[in-house]
């Protein structure tokens, strides 16, 4: 922490923030990297800085734009700089908000606007997923591509690829390899249905709004100018495309502040890139770093296990954790020599945990990776007369917890 005599100087809503916060909120023009490990308080800082901007005047509300990847996040970090700046949490504030949204939310709003500049009405339609697969569908039958061995998923997995990569229909016609020519054909008759009914997909949002600044350089200039100050969250995954919307936005005043941790990127199989984050000092001549390595979420044990899982990555920023909290229960490694072993270890696990430590059937949760893995579970759980629900859908569980008042629950 600074000393108390600069904590006194510091505005009110400065207060509390260690060293390496205070210089990331406080940092002024030119790009910024921060790399902001796990419980470091990135969404603190985020809020924060663009709370300073406007209370000392470098910039205006509506100069300072955040893109984050969740309407949730977004929504969470328009409230806390409601409240930094004016103390009241209550929705109907009549105070100047900064433009924190997602990369989708924000491309739509342009388009709403300037889709006519692209050949498209302003009152165009959005496909959803559902709508876009049964439009495939028809369009692979109408081929006469069998649907077997072209399922819509994967035509619409390649499509997304494409559009997330910035090649159009006619680019991935011309550099496509030869198994991959049914799929670029698909593309092209997809691409062109859209247009005749006036339609776009969640990727073309970006996509098209990536072309709309590259073809009218007047509606470029105009954002530019508008948002001279641009916050990017969880930076790590962003992919290419995304990646390329932001360039385009920030080129003109270098006023670029990314956030994230290339320790956490994990979504490279839905076309993240590390290496936009790992590129980005190169990317921005003169661009500080500063990081946030105090984490004040976890003990220092489970950091210190998490630091050496990653440490081995030949890709990554060095970074070290650490945290004032030095005590904690030990990690335990069970190595099971299969799926049913490791389920009983489960169902024994938990009923120690409540029998003999005292934790309560709401104190534990079980994650797994696949939907595959959960039937083992429980099974296991329901034989040990453990109660549980399962969080999330069929398509995307992602905790399973036990439970004393359970949606689903084994038979007793």
């Amino acid at each position: 922490m600074l000393n108390a005599e600069k904590t006194e100087d510091r505005m009110d809503y400065l207060n509390g923030l260690n060293d390496e916060q205070f210089k990331a909120v406080t940092y002024g023009d030119g790009p910024i990297l921060i790399l902001a490990g796990a419980g470091s308080g990135k969404t603190k800082v985020i809020t924060l800085r663009a709370v300073h901007l406007i209370k000392t005047g470098k910039a205006k509300p509506y100069n300072i734009l955040g893109l984050t990847f969740t309407n949730k996040a977004a929504r969470e970090m328009k409230e806390r700089i409601r409240k930094a700046l004016t103390g009241i949490g209550s929705d109907d504030v009549d105070y100047g908000l900064p433009y924190f949204s997602t990369f989708h939310s924000f491309c739509l709003k342009l388009l709403r606007r300037h889709a006519d500049l692209i050949g498209y009405s302003k009152s165009f339609a959005i496909f959803d997923d559902d709508d876009s697969s049964k439009m495939l569908t028809k369009i692979i039958k109408s081929l006469n591509i069998d649907i077997k061995i072209v399922a819509p998923s994967k035509a619409k997995y390649f499509i997304e690829k494409s559009k997330n990569s910035y090649i159009n229909f006619e680019e991935a016609r011309e550099t496509v390899k030869p198994w991959e020519k049914n799929y670029a054909a698909i593309y092209e008759k997809y691409s062109k249905r859209l247009r005749e009914n006036n339609a776009m997909d969640f990727g073309d949002l970006i996509f098209n709004v990536v072309k709309l600044f590259q073809t009218n350089s007047s509606v470029l200039e105009h954002y530019s100018n508008l948002y001279k100050y641009i916050m990017v969250d969880e930076f790590q995954d962003t992919n290419f495309i995304q990646d390329k919307l932001v360039k385009l936005l920030a080129d003109k005043y270098k006023n670029i502040c990314v956030v994230g941790d290339d320790d956490q990127s994990i979504y490279s199989f839905r076309g993240a890139s590390i290496d936009n984050i790992l590129s980005f000092e190169k990317v921005y001549s003169g661009c500080s770093v500063i990081k946030l390595e105090k984490n004040y979420r976890s003990t220092r044990i489970i950091l210190n296990a998490a630091s050496s899982i990653v440490k081995g990555n030949k890709f990554r920023k060095d970074k070290t954790l650490r945290t004032d909290k030095y005590s904690g229960s030990r990690i335990t490694v069970y190595q099971a020599n299969s799926d049913y072993s490791e389920g009983y270890f489960v169902a024994r696990e938990i009923r120690r945990l409540i029998n003999e430590d005292g934790y309560s059937n709401k104190d534990i949760a079980v994650l797994y990776r696949a939907n595959s893995q959960s039937r083992i579970l429980e099974d296991k759980l329901m034989k040990a007369s453990i109660r549980y629900s399962i969080y999330g859908n069929k398509k995307y569980p992602f905790v399973f917890k036990v439970c004393r008042k359970p949606q689903r629950c084994g038979k007793f």
